[in-house]
């Protein structure tokens, strides 16, 4: 793989052009012969993969312009194109490392934590506690910390029986809409 340095005359330089390929990756022009994929059939992992990558291309040009701008800010940051942070972000769902409940006795006013993160920024993330039968006790969305972007706080609003067996759930949403969703059974207890 050869790789282009510009000057005064040549500006910039991408595409193909007699079976090569220029391309900017990380800043850099690197060119690199076109591959040839005539022969080769897709198995059905990649047919799957090729498929998400294709949605996630045609999501990611239809972004808005507020959200353009934001990953164009990202995209300055990271000296990558800011169509390639969109499908990125399009592609990866968020993720929710841990449900806190160490501040939950079950009591209204009761703090739960939930730390999530993604690889653009999490939307929201909403808690809902339920009853193991189903039934929901109570559901409402987090509010992220001002100190930790990727810490989100809720505040309880209702009392389930004391000692009743309780799951709790987070689910945090991306930007596209991407949702990932972590439950944890508790046992209630009053302090």
């Amino acid at each position: 793989m050869a790789k282009v340095s510009l000057n005064r005359a040549l500006t910039e330089l991408y595409g193909g052009f007699d079976g090569t390929m220029f391309r900017r990756i990380y800043g850099k022009i690197v060119v690199s012969p076109k591959p040839d994929r005539s022969r080769h059939t897709p198995s059905p992992k990649e047919a799957a993969q090729i498929e998400r990558f294709r949605r996630a291309a045609l999501r990611a040009k239809g972004a808005t312009p507020e959200m353009r701008l934001r990953y164009q800010e990202r995209a300055r940051a990271e000296n990558k194109p800011a169509y390639a942070i969109r499908v990125r972000d399009y592609i990866h769902p968020p993720v929710i490392e841990s449900i806190n409940l160490a501040g939950y006795s079950g009591l209204p006013g009761d703090c739960i934590l939930v730390r999530a993160h993604d690889d653009f920024e999490v939307r929201d993330v909403t808690v809902t506690i339920r009853l193991p039968n189903g039934a929901v006790v109570e559901s409402g969305r987090a509010q992220r910390s001002a100190d930790d972007g990727e810490l989100f706080y809720y505040a309880t609003t209702s009392a389930p029986a004391t000692g009743s067996e309780v799951i709790v759930e987070a689910a945090a949403t991306d930007w596209p809409g991407n949702r990932t969703t972590r439950q944890i059974a508790w046992m209630t207890s009053r302090r």
